[in-house]
């Protein structure tokens, strides 16, 4: 069989057989759940499962125009399964949807830009105190330069031909 041939299985879903064609894509996405997929951010976890559900009807028999959804199942530490995400569709979103959702990942992103926050807060506040240092002496120069026309606190007047200070 070549890759690019869709796979045939038999499904039992309720108390029927069923014959169900998944496509390349559905076929490579539990090596890719187990193993993680680097393009789309996922690490992979081998306590996953991947499960399509379809709509039924009371006997357990799948409605012609029912709804289908792939559930993604987890196994906690205790052994007890759990559906980590309902999805429409078996392929690359699937699995981004997963990484986005996924605790180990989005904590190391949330870490790394808590400390490049930290860091531009850091450059922040050193240029914030080089500018005022540097403010605090432009100020002075300019009150000493030009202060008397401003209100310095020296005030030069020329009286009978020289000068006081007042």
């Amino acid at each position: 069989m070549t890759a690019t041939l869709n796979e045939v299985r038999n499904l039992k879903l309720g108390s029927y057989w069923y014959k169900a064609e998944f496509t390349p894509e559905v076929t490579g996405m539990k090596d890719r759940l187990h193993n993680g997929d680097g393009t789309v951010g996922w690490l992979g976890d081998d306590t996953l499962s991947l499960h399509l559900a379809i709509e039924g009807d009371r006997h357990g028999r799948p409605l012609p125009n029912g709804q289908q959804i792939w559930q993604v199942w987890g196994r906690s530490a205790d052994g007890r399964e759990y559906v980590c995400l309902n999805w429409p569709v078996c392929d690359a979103s699937l699995l981004r949807a997963l990484a986005e959702r996924d605790v180990r990942t989005r904590n190391m992103v949330q870490a790394i830009e808590e400390a490049n926050r930290a860091v531009e807060r850091e450059n922040e506040r050193k240029r914030k105190d080089q500018f005022d240092a540097l403010a605090d002496k432009a100020q002075w120069a300019l009150r000493k330069d030009v202060g008397h026309l401003e209100g310095g606190t020296h005030k030069f007047t020329a009286v009978d031909g020289r000068r006081d200070e007042k």
